[in-house]
């Protein structure tokens, strides 16, 4: 964090960073769902836990399979034009001139959550 603001709490930083910890805030989800042409999805795992748990020791003895290529596959961090017409109503809520408005993180929550039940 900003290390004027950590040493009059008594915090020695590590770093002088002063965007990070300012304008802390939730991070909203929303879901995208859509039709295929195919039966060949991410989906199948949510559905079928044994074909889940059959992908995932594959992955865990081979490191091979559908879980090579992570469900993780476009992440963005967005931030607007410092000119843009909101800032004329709003100040600029980002912590620094180089921290995003918006963070773009997918995620397919059927494989996602059988995973989590699968590992833990």
């Amino acid at each position: 964090g900003d290390s004027d603001a950590l040493f009059r709490l008594g915090i020695q930083p590590l770093v002088h960073l002063p965007s990070v910890g300012r304008n802390l805030s939730d991070h909203p989800t929303v879901g995208n769902q859509w039709m295929v042409n195919g039966n060949d999805t991410f989906e199948n795992l949510g559905r079928n836990a044994t074909l889940a748990a059959e992908i995932l020791q594959q992955w865990n003895s081979t490191k091979t399979g559908v879980l090579v290529v992570g469900t993780f596959n476009h992440v963005g961090w967005v931030q607007l034009p410092s000119n843009s017409s909101i800032f004329q109503r709003f100040p600029n809520p980002s912590a620094g001139p180089h921290t995003a408005h918006f963070e773009l993180l997918p995620r397919f929550e059927s494989s996602t959550s059988t995973f989590s039940s699968l590992i833990s």
